[in-house]
């Protein structure tokens, strides 16, 4: 009989980079491998297991809450072992798909796990049960270069210029940039709602400076390992973000930047996105 392993975890973008070894390195143990989603985010996830057979998406609409949100994902496992009875499920739901700083402590005791030695996404391979490792030893991104090269034609770069990412799924920041160079902001331009974040990754590249708050793109920006000037500023009320969660064996040379004024607005109807 063959095996199988349904996975949930948070459904933000910066998550799926995050656990993208952690999926595949789980991919690699089991025959059949099935990955819960929202269709907020389907392309996303369309695009960055497109070169694994083995991982399945099961898709269900966006939540209202993370209450729902887990609900949808026990609700996808059950169809899943429903509908594939001669496939051995044994190995049960995997899920990380927890959002307050409480269910992180909660579960930081749970794995005896010391909050000042541990970052978030150490905390959340543990609870997978997988080994912190494969998060850069699995990490699999396929990319496009017609797409990226499609794109950068289309936004008359400078030469040089430093990317800067002011905007997380929650909150707009208005930030004073420390850079002298020409600023861009892909979340400014015309093109942004029809592309994916991955499709950026030429224009990534090609910047002199990288300056960011915490989301998304600096987590893929970090697996881009880029030998410029990184700045990570440290606008949001984070915990387990110590030294390690920029600079470690695979990835440095980031320099955090602790603004002392800046503005922020939260989106409206933010958990909809």
């Amino acid at each position: 009989m063959k095996t199988g392993i349904v996975i949930g975890h948070n459904n933000g973008l910066g998550d799926l980079i995050v656990m993208n070894g952690c999926v595949r390195y789980l991919a690699s143990q089991y025959d059949v491998t099935y990955l819960t989603c929202f269709d907020s985010r389907l392309k996303h996830y369309e695009f960055i297991y497109r070169n694994d057979e083995n991982i399945h998406l099961s898709v269900k609409p966006h939540p209202k809450n993370s209450r729902q949100a887990r609900l949808r994902q026990v609700s996808s496992y059950e169809n899943i072992i429903e509908q594939n009875q001669h496939i051995d499920w044994s190995a049960g739901l995997r899920r990380t798909y927890w959002t307050t700083f409480e269910e992180w402590r909660k579960r930081l005791n749970e794995l005896n796990l010391q909050e000042s030695e541990t970052i978030w996404p150490e905390l959340f391979y543990a609870i997978m049960n997988v080994p912190y490792s494969a998060r850069y030893e699995y990490y699999n991104l396929p990319r496009d270069s017609h797409r990226e090269s499609e794109l950068k034609s289309k936004l008359n770069l400078p030469e040089k210029y430093a990317l800067c990412i002011d905007d997380t799924r929650k909150f707009k920041y208005n930030l004073q940039w420390q850079t002298s160079l020409p600023i861009v902001n892909p979340l400014s331009s015309a093109f942004w709602r029809d592309t994916l974040i991955f499709d950026w990754m030429q224009v990534i590249e090609g910047a002199s400076e990288i300056h960011t708050v915490d989301t998304s793109w600096m987590h893929l920006i970090r697996m881009m390992q880029l030998n410029v000037p990184k700045f990570y500023y440290e606008v949001r009320e984070l915990i387990m973000i110590g030294e390690r969660y920029l600079n470690d064996d695979f990835e440095s040379g980031w320099i955090r930047v602790s603004p002392s004024i800046f503005k922020q607005r939260e989106k409206p109807r933010y958990w909809l996105v």
